[in-house]
């Protein structure tokens, strides 16, 4: 019996631990995407030779001036996951 309990709690642990795994990728991959697209537009717009797509552009233009539609975090991340 406190064997079954004990298999029980680690394979919660265990499920716990996969999905923070998973949480934490998911954060690091949205935040490299982001400041990709950040370094990008900075260059791009100091005249440098890298060409920007459109998705770059708009995610600076909705930073900077508030320009998309909805609350500012709705913006950030529908610009940040595109």
């Amino acid at each position: 019996m406190l064997a079954k309990i004990m298999m029980m709690l680690l394979a919660t642990m265990l499920a716990v631990a996969v999905m923070m795994v998973v949480v934490m990728a998911t954060a690091t991959v949205v935040s490299l995407k982001t400041m990709i697209a950040g370094s990008r537009t900075l260059a791009d717009t100091s005249g440098g030779w890298l060409s920007v797509g459109r998705d770059a552009s708009s995610f600076a233009d909705a930073m900077r001036h508030r320009m998309a539609p909805g609350p500012p975090l709705a913006a950030f991340l529908r610009n940040a996951l595109r």
